[in-house]
């Protein structure tokens, strides 16, 4: 029994929530740090801290069983820590026996000796503190010639706003299991010549594989050629009616010197270099910062001119500031509809989040008349020319000039080309070839390069995530009743007014909570008004 008593006082203490919260920051942490999901051979670690990483499979590490079970511990810590609380609040709830025995058995009591009436002195206590909004709690008064009272400010017991944010901290933890157990996320491209599907359920879910890790356990095993069937209901059909992309014309930095801060500061400043054979440790105070003062000086009283970056744009020099994908939605037994999508604004429908993550473009590149396949790379070998062709940026769009024009951009290509160096050690020079213009053939290093069907489609990235309500909710919870709780001023009195031979003795306790509260105050207030 006492094991199980020492158990419970341990998960029931705020020392241990602590300390397995300030564990989860360090796991928190690892996880911001090193590349979630990424791999291994992408990292730089070596030695010692490489064999950690990998043994402690710290690039999985929200999905790591010492997360998981770390998390578990912490979530059974809440609650037993939740369920302790209320106890203790259901205990305060119960009348309390006022009496001197009581009082004499208690720590920081203040004890207040008056000159007066006994009945004046209690109505003028309980009006004291009835005036300033508190609640008198249940209370008995043993004993002859006493009164007493049992009062508490606000509106709230601040117990209960602990529980209010304890059970927050609950929710957040249920919210962040339903998402570790059901969200899913994807990427998919639509083009306008063929309609994509976006499923609203999938098996790339933890639920799905701990499900299929216990059939295993019982010998039931789906076939790895089982084909995932999705329902039709449970689909989203997209089709791309348009993709409108606006650019504007590059800002750039004139004269900026690539050389860093101190070049630009001298030019700022109008400062020459210093001769190199000047002796600087002899001299506290150089020609050079007694020139820097001067000429500080002199901008700040505007008898010299300082030099100011100057911003200007290329004529033809393209910057996307905006693209939004026109769709249409398709669903079963239910109408079609019309969406936009843009940067910034996502589509939230039924339970799925898309969002306008990027644009890609394709078109059909022609040698000589015949079609040549591009890699996925971007590039491309002709027959009879040694070295690789390579595809740069592709633009089509709308171009806002800065002289409020708005022209639509006939869609090109730009084409680069690298040759085959012998020698490899020496590096090979990528060559610009220029601009390849939608339906226009063009001839470069011997050959006719005609590029066709230059087409844009839009990049949307997909997250299903159903703890997100939840974790939307417990979050202002938590913060409101962390800060409510903390910053608040909460007390309790427990007074007795004892009727003696010639005084009136008041006995006077105080429990404060909250870290602009102060008893001291309540005491140099209720003394004063009692006193006159």
């Amino acid at each position: 029994m006492n094991k199980y008593n020492s158990l419970y006082r341990i998960f029931s203490s705020t020392k241990t929530a602590i300390i397995l919260f300030i564990i989860l920051l360090v796991f928190y942490l690892i996880g911001s740090i090193l590349p979630y999901k990424g791999d291994y051979n992408n990292i730089t670690a070596t030695g010692t801290l490489l064999i950690i990483i990998k043994g402690l499979d710290l690039l999985n590490v929200y999905s790591g069983p010492w997360f998981l079970i770390l998390s578990a511990v912490f979530f059974a810590n809440l609650i037993i820590c939740t369920y302790h609380r209320l106890v203790h609040i259901l205990k305060e709830s119960q009348p309390v026996r006022l009496s001197t025995a009581f009082f004499s058995n208690q720590s920081n009591i203040v004890k207040i000796t008056l000159n007066g009436n006994f009945t004046e002195i209690s109505e003028k206590t309980e009006s004291f503190f009835r005036r300033r909004f508190y609640r008198r709690k249940p209370s008995a008064v043993v004993g002859d010639n006493i009164h007493g009272n049992v009062f508490v400010n606000g509106l709230f017991n601040p117990s209960w706003i602990s529980i209010f944010y304890h059970f927050s901290i609950v929710l957040t933890l249920i919210g962040c299991t339903i998402t570790f157990l059901f969200a899913f996320e994807g990427e998919v491209t639509i083009f306008s010549d063929k309609p994509s599907e976006v499923s609203l359920v999938s098996k790339n879910t933890n639920w799905y594989k701990c499900v299929n890790s216990v059939r295993s356990w019982f010998g039931k095993t789906e076939p790895a050629q089982k084909e995932w069937i999705v329902p039709d209901d449970k689909k989203l059909i997209f089709s791309l009616k348009d993709f409108e992309i606006k650019y504007t014309q590059r800002p750039k930095l004139k004269d900026y010197p690539r050389s860093g801060f101190i070049p630009r500061m001298n030019q700022i400043w109008n400062i020459q270099k210093l001769s190199t054979n000047e002796n600087h440790e002899e001299k506290v105070f150089s020609a050079w910062l007694f020139k820097l003062i001067g000429n500080i000086a002199k901008t700040l009283s505007g008898t010299q001119e300082t030099h100011k970056l100057s911003v200007f744009s290329p004529e033809y020099t393209f910057f996307p500031i905006k693209y939004i994908s026109h769709l249409t939605l398709q669903e079963h037994e239910r109408p079609t509809r019309k969406i936009d999508i843009e940067v910034n604004s996502p589509l939230r429908h039924r339970g799925i989040t898309l969002y306008q993550s990027a644009y890609d473009y394709k078109f059909d590149i022609f040698i000589n008349g015949k079609k040549v396949d591009i890699n996925e790379d971007g590039k491309f070998k002709v027959d009879g020319i040694d070295g690789t062709f390579e595809k740069g940026d592709v633009i089509k769009g709308t171009f806002y000039k800065k002289n409020g024009t708005t022209p639509e951009i006939k869609p090109f290509v730009r084409l680069y080309y690298t040759p085959t160096v012998s020698d490899n050690k020496l590096p090979s020079k990528k060559e610009d070839l220029g601009r390849f213009e939608d339906g226009q053939g063009k001839d470069t290093k011997g050959v006719k390069v005609t590029l066709k069907n230059i087409t844009a489609g839009t990049v949307l990235s997909y997250r299903h995530d159903p703890g997100l309500k939840l974790l939307w909710a417990a979050a202002p919870m938590f913060f409101f009743g962390m800060l409510y709780r903390a910053w608040g001023r909460w007390y309790t009195v427990y007074y007795l007014i004892e009727k003696a031979d010639q005084n009136v003795n008041l006995y006077l306790r105080m429990q404060k909570k909250g870290i602009w509260a102060d008893e001291n105050r309540i005491v140099r207030t209720l003394t004063k008004k009692l006193t006159f």
